[in-house]
Formats: structure tokens, C-alpha cells, sequence
């Protein structure tokens, strides 16, 4: 079993993950919008 540090590290690993693809997915929708504007 890890340790508390382990366990949080591991905790926010997880956590990190789905609101990086979050914020590549919105990221892609802007640059999308601002190419349909030019």
C-alpha cells in the first residue's frame, strides 16, 4: 500500500488527465472557429 504522498500523487494523476483532454478538445473548437471566421 502507498504511502498518503503516493496515494495523492496517483489521486491527482488521474484527476489531471481528463481536464488536459478538456482542455485540448476546447482549445481544437476555438482555433476551429477562429479558422471558419478568416
Amino acid at each position: 500500500m502507498p504511502n498518503r504522498e503516493g496515494l495523492l500523487s496517483m489521486l491527482l494523476s488521474v484527476l489531471q488527465a481528463p481536464v488536459r483532454n478538456v482542455a485540448l478538445a476546447v482549445k481544437a473548437v476555438a482555433d476551429n472557429k477562429e479558422d471558419d471566421a478568416a
